[in-house]
């Protein structure tokens, strides 16, 4: 078996504090699926938990989908900084206007 990720699928999407990451993936015979993922972002990011009644694989596959967000978040700021000359480090981050904003330290 093959799955594949439509990688022009992905879609990140702002609603309030929330970020929702999705994409199609093709399980071959299996068909199509979207799995997706929200992680809060309010002062600092945390993944939101998996609907209720979803499968126990499919929250897996929610939990992944939503720490790859976290890894971005957490490591973006970090990579932004340095690549700055700064030495800074973030302290909050927030959504704004369709933007993800980053605090840092003076």
């Amino acid at each position: 078996m093959v799955s594949k990720l439509c990688l022009p699928s992905s879609e990140l999407e702002s609603d309030g504090s929330n970020l929702k990451i999705s994409m199609i993936v093709d399980l071959g015979d299996s068909g199509l699926v979207r799995p997706f993922a929200t992680v809060n972002v309010d002062g600092f990011a945390k993944l939101n938990p998996a609907p209720e009644g979803l499968g126990e694989s499919w929250v897996r596959i929610h939990d992944a989908v939503g720490n790859l967000v976290l890894n971005a978040l957490e490591t973006l700021p970090l990579q932004l900084s340095q690549a700055a000359g700064l030495n800074n480090n973030f302290k909050n981050v927030y959504l704004e206007d369709g933007w993800i904003t980053l605090e840092f330290d003076e």
